[in-house]
């Protein structure tokens, strides 16, 4: 047998590891009428296919989604400006305390592991790069690629592009790679992920840091009619996700390791592909409401199984990686 390391092979088993607040998605009664969502923009891929699916099979329901800096969504749940927020923290002991003071309930969950891509244009030589060299890059250290990568002259000086000011990605890199120190002046923000992608796309000189659902070939979901989507999302069969061509994703080689490697969803899964986070789902909506309900929704199997289409890890399914000839 010949082991596929390159892909993720995941497969949704009929055993489904749900904490007791995801529950069965069949069991639950749902509830009718609306529920306002703040969500991280870099988890907007994700959520629109959730919401998409969810209306669909509960066309008495809606999901009115806002997206925005992970700051703003938090921001926004606990001011009561919306009763649901798609962060990468849970929310802190204050937090929680000041919402129950408030008579808000409050349910989180871990919905999936996210990981951060490092993206260049796929005229770029370069296939991978380890961890010193990221942090030399985004301190300003090494402002031209030849620093890094032999080439024969088409490459100049290195442009980093994040999603945005306020993003969870750039805390991220800022806070677990940097340890808190200053970006260089050649770091720059987007408006979005979806710029972030169309700028290394077209500029040869750019590498950009975004998150992994916006570079899987299975963007295709996002064409997919809700009944099409509503319908791989509840097979029980095996799914894997590749990368669009249209940008080149390098490997990374962690501190202390003399692999480099890719972010599939195995390696995510397996801790070897240094940049993951958590995603969570917050709520403070009150029982059989639609909030609730959407809750349950997203951490059921159905809820799980969509947020494998993007390429991005679920945190409550159990994964089996297939050995294929």
């Amino acid at each position: 047998m010949k082991t596929r390391n390159i892909l993720a092979i995941m497969a949704v088993s009929a055993t489904m590891a749900l904490t007791s607040c995801g529950g069965g998605g069949n069991t639950t009664k749902y509830a009718s009428g609306s529920v306002t969502l703040a969500c991280d923009a870099s988890f907007r891929n994700i959520m629109e296919q959730e919401i998409q699916v969810f209306e669909y099979k509960y066309p008495q329901t809606s999901v009115l989604d806002r997206y925005m800096t992970e700051n703003e969504a938090m921001d926004s749940l606990i001011a009561g400006n919306v009763k649901m927020a798609v962060t990468t923290r849970p929310l802190d002991k204050k937090e929680i305390a000041y919402l129950k003071s408030q008579d808000r309930m409050v349910s989180q969950e871990a919905i999936a592991v996210d990981a951060i891509a490092l993206i260049v244009n796929p005229e770029n030589p370069m296939d991978e790069i380890d961890h010193q060299d990221i942090v030399d890059i985004l301190t300003g250290k090494y402002t031209s690629w030849d620093k890094i990568v032999p080439h024969d002259g088409q490459l100049k000086d290195i442009s980093v592009v994040f999603d945005g000011n306020g993003s969870s990605t750039v805390r991220y890199m800022r806070d677990s790679l940097l340890n808190g120190a200053m970006f260089g002046p050649n770091v720059f923000a987007q408006k979005s992920p979806d710029d972030v992608f169309r700028v290394v796309s077209k500029n040869i000189n750019a590498i950009g840091v975004i998150g992994v659902s916006w570079i899987t070939t299975d963007m295709k979901a996002r064409e997919m009619t809700a009944e099409e989507m509503t319908r791989v999302a509840e097979r029980d069969d095996t799914t894997s996700t590749s990368f669009s061509s249209a940008i080149k994703v390098l490997a990374v080689q962690p501190e202390g390791k003399l692999k480099a490697y890719l972010p599939y969803q195995l390696n995510i899964y397996n801790g070897d592909y240094p940049f993951y986070r958590q995603v969570y789902l917050i709520s403070t909506s009150s029982p059989h409401s639609v909030g609730a309900s959407f809750f349950s929704f997203v951490t059921s199997a159905v809820g799980q199984k969509i947020i494998l289409t993007t390429g991005v890890c679920p945190k409550m399914i159990h994964a089996q990686f297939v050995s294929l000839d």
